[in-house]
């Protein structure tokens, strides 16, 4: 999967590492993400849009943000 660039995920759980989840998403819809908090090896750099509604996130960035 490497060349996708738009994924919709409906309550699905990944196990695993997520550093082979596809690192080209510009859109991310993930309703009922189940993590606390967003891997560390979870690639974010090209994601224009990222909807994890559902979710039970906690805390999703340290640091800062950079928008281009």
């Amino acid at each position: 999967m490497q060349n996708v660039k738009f994924l919709q995920l409906k309550y699905m759980k990944f196990y695993g590492s997520y550093e082979h989840f596809p690192n080209n998403l510009i859109w991310l819809c993930w309703h009922g993400f189940s993590l606390r908090s967003i891997p560390q090896h979870f690639c974010l750099e090209k994601l224009m849009v990222l909807d994890l509604s559902k979710r039970s996130l906690i805390g999703a960035w340290k640091g800062k943000l950079v928008f281009i």
